[in-house]
């Protein structure tokens, strides 16, 4: 479903309906090299790119520890 965004001081404002001053949304695609056993992805900062706004994605490594590994049973 396409969403409609504004950018008001810094934060996305999202509308299922394309409202006054609101542009179609892009997000960004996860790259095909992403492992998600090493790392973790967030949401860049949204921007106006004229005429629609892009949210990309920023990639970050998990710092694993020795003894992280978990080796118990999920609880229910």
């Amino acid at each position: 479903m396409q969403s409609y965004g504004i950018i008001k001081n810094g934060d996305l404002l999202l509308s299922s309906r394309q409202l006054n001053g609101y542009k179609p949304v892009e997000y960004a695609e996860i790259p095909a090299d992403f492992d998600q056993l090493t790392q973790y992805i967030t949401q860049a900062t949204p921007l106006d790119k004229g005429d629609v706004i892009f949210v990309g994605v920023e990639i970050h490594q998990l710092e694993i520890t020795e003894g992280d590994e978990f080796g118990g049973e999920l609880p229910i």
